[in-house]
């Protein structure tokens, strides 16, 4: 039996099942125990999922949040969920015997090789900030996954002609992951032989090679956040390298720039955080505007600190 777990995405088939008495109105069920087909439509997680399902005539049954189980979970007693069919856990179990064996030890990379280095991180008590994988994908907000045929199909520069795909174009397929802030990175999975292409094989392939991509970007946005928490700016009215001759107007300005870099240096960081991004849009790109200002203002003032310096040093 199965014991792989498979990530739903957008248009894959599952199967509906409803527990008996479970009251759906205007709609035609089978009788418990014999599934519906559905196509999921969002992901919200690995184990919740919305669904256009389709009753015995059918007839388009939309459902929200259904439990999607994988093998060794449990029916519920009541209401609806997901399944996977059985031809796509049989899938599912081959590819990860493949990635496992030693035949073939350089497709194990991903996912798989990314949960292992986790565990070896934690296994060495290494605790200090990091981005872990779970960091990955919780910044994932949405995924799609084409063919180039599919591009190609879409494609009418103009209006003049439609291309026409070739084989070739359906052996490309390329996953594009959208960040919480609306980033986006792609992934590309290439067949060379039409004979060994599986549209979910290459689909997994091309979404891990997207993940890569995320790693570097979130690397440098949590040392940027550390560099930044670290910091600390002189305090008003200390005394400054190089100033020690400004006239008080001109120390008030250096104690404006200090301050003023001290709230930049808290603003930034809240930008990478869960409550910025539950923000409405008008007030992030307030925010944003206003970071801009600051930078702007603080930059002001680095020319006029810069010109106190010179006037200080000007021979008498």
């Amino acid at each position: 039996m199965s014991t792989t777990t498979i990530k739903p995405t957008v248009g894959r088939v599952v199967l509906i099942f409803f527990a008996a008495g479970t009251p759906v109105d205007g709609y035609a069920l089978p009788a418990a125990g014999t599934p519906l087909a559905g196509l999921i439509t969002y992901v919200h997680n690995d184990i919740c999922i919305n669904v256009a399902a389709f009753d015995v005539y059918g007839a388009n049954l939309p459902l929200t949040s259904v439990r999607l189980l994988q093998d060794g979970d449990e029916r519920p007693d009541s209401g609806c969920w997901a399944e996977w069919m059985p031809y796509q856990k049989q899938q599912a179990e081959k590819q990860a015997s493949e990635l496992t064996t030693a035949a073939a030890p350089q497709l194990i990379t991903g996912d798989a090789s990314d949960a292992s280095i986790e565990r070896d991180i934690q296994a060495k008590g290494k605790t200090a900030p990091r981005v872990t994988p779970a960091d990955i994908e919780a910044n994932i907000a949405d995924e799609a996954y084409f063919t180039a045929a599919d591009g190609v199909r879409g494609s009418t520069p103009g209006g003049l002609r439609t291309y026409v795909p070739r084989d070739s174009h359906k052996l490309l397929t390329f996953c594009v992951l959208v960040l919480q802030n609306g980033f986006t990175v792609t992934g590309e999975s290439a067949c060379a032989s039409p004979e060994n292409f599986d549209a979910e094989i290459g689909r997994n392939i091309a979404r891990q090679n997207a993940v890569q991509k995320i790693w570097p970007l979130m690397g440098y946005a949590l040392k940027q956040q550390l560099h930044l928490a670290a910091y600390e700016p002189p305090a008003p009215g200390a005394a400054h390298a190089g100033y020690s001759t400004l006239q008080p107007h001109q120390q008030r300005v250096v104690d404006e720039k200090c301050e003023l870099d001290a709230r930049l240096a808290k603003l930034v960081p809240f930008f990478d955080t869960p409550i910025f991004a539950g923000l409405a849009e008008e007030e992030k790109q307030r925010l944003e505007r206003q970071e801009d200002a600051m930078k702007a203002y603080s930059e002001i003032l680095t020319e006029r600190i810069a010109a106190f310096t010179v006037a200080a040093s000007a021979p008498v």
